[in-house]
């Protein structure tokens, strides 16, 4: 038996998600549940560049739904969870030979979608419970205060760019501007919802 410790991995959260999903409300839940990345701008993943995390804990966010390949690409340098959102009414949903992943955590659109019954306390505490059940506090410094607060920011911020074009980015929160309701064609509608960005 070895004297010394077993190497801890730092830990790779990849929130993989199809488009239109709420994945925007998800990566930013994620990044306030985790405290030490509660103030810090969301890695936007889209290509396949390897890349070097340096955090005991990393959050990246993206549209690539190829698990295996984060899982090949990653798995020797990093712990990898999957954290990940689809939408079954309209049938977006993540392939079904990654469901029984002991390392994912799933959550449909309705979970993620502010509502007057689901509001951003809800929509934290959804998400920490979760999380909680796969990667335990132990491995994590979870706090709920400062993704409620984070949230609530991001809803507060998007006031000031619901007029501008889609085509805007704010790079912290990777929100878009005009990131209102769209129909399962993909047209925009004229409502927002009490998060605007929920749709995304």
């Amino acid at each position: 038996m070895s004297l010394y410790p077993k190497t801890i991995k730092p830990i790779l959260i990849v929130q993989s998600s199809p488009m239109r999903t709420c994945s925007t409300v998800l990566a930013n839940v994620l990044y306030g549940l985790v405290y030490e990345l509660s103030n810090k701008p969301i890695i936007d993943y889209w290509n396949k560049k390897v890349c070097n995390f340096s955090n005991k804990v990393n959050v990246i966010k993206t549209h690539i739904l190829d698990l295996e390949y984060f899982t090949n690409t990653y798995e020797q340098q990093y712990d990898v969870y999957f954290v990940c959102s689809e939408r079954k009414q309209q049938n977006i949903l993540i392939d079904k030979k990654y469901i029984s992943y002991s390392n994912l955590i799933l959550f449909d659109y309705q979970d993620l979608l502010e509502t007057p019954t689901n509001r951003v306390d809800d929509i934290v505490d959804t998400v920490y419970k979760k999380m909680i059940t796969i990667i335990p506090r132990g491995e994590i410094t979870y706090s709920t205060l400062t993704a409620k607060k984070r949230l609530n920011e991001m809803n507060k911020y998007y006031e000031t760019i619901q007029n501008r074009s889609f085509n805007y980015i704010n790079q912290f929160y990777q929100l878009h501007g005009s990131h209102r309701i769209r129909d399962g064609n993909g047209n925009s509608g004229n409502e927002f919802f009490s998060i605007p960005i929920n749709d995304g």
